[in-house]
């Protein structure tokens, strides 16, 4: 039935090695409890569904049951930060900051490392690469022996939203922009090309 509404014909060949049901049943538990859903679903069931014993009406998929990927993260802006960096410990970072602290920020790396049950060094790097990304997180103080971590004020609780922050351009856009300012070498003489401003 599925391959019948789009689905890929590899089912035909699980098919071929499945038994029908022992027992003619409906698909669904809720209405095998029901003396009266379980009669309306052996009324309702389609030729593929008898033939296999599970009784179930021939429905075509709801491909529109689910809102669009746009309307999910515009409701849930957190989301995207996950999805960019597919849920990684700077994701986590992100999340702990935001949810676990009262205003977004935390003392050092050592409390955000417990935060996030991963060790400082690792922390670290995940701090770093959000720097790379255009996210300064790190907040030293004059006279502090430690940083503290801090989300951007319009990325704290409390604020009518947390703006997503922009995906990480593609490398070879990064490769490009800094390959321009790399000693580049032709025969024995190295030389660097300087960007024009």
């Amino acid at each position: 039935m599925a391959v019948h509404h789009g689905a890929t014909r590899e089912l035909l060949n699980i098919a071929e090695v499945c038994a029908p049901s022992d027992t003619p049943r409906p698909l669904f538990k809720v209405q095998q409890g029901n003396p009266s859903l379980s009669r309306i679903a052996q009324q309702n069931a389609c030729p593929q569904g008898q033939r296999w014993h599970l009784w179930l009406p021939d429905a075509p998929p709801k491909l529109d049951a689910l809102r669009p990927v746009s309307w999910i993260i515009d409701r849930n802006p957190d989301y995207l930060d996950r999805i960019v960096r597919k849920g990684d410990l700077r994701a986590s970072i992100l999340q702990v900051l935001r949810h676990d602290t009262p205003d977004g920020t935390i003392a050092s790396e050592v409390a955000l490392a417990r935060k996030c049950s991963a060790n400082r060094i690792a922390i670290r790097h995940a701090l770093n690469d959000l720097e790379y990304e255009g996210y300064p997180l790190r907040q030293p103080s004059a006279g502090a022996r430690n940083i503290r971590i801090a989300l951007p004020p319009h990325h704290r609780p409390g604020s009518d939203r947390h703006p997503p922050i922009n995906p990480v351009p593609p490398v070879s856009r990064i490769l490009l922009s800094v390959g321009s300012l790399l000693p580049r070498v032709s025969g024995n003489k190295a030389y660097t090309l300087t960007p024009r401003i």
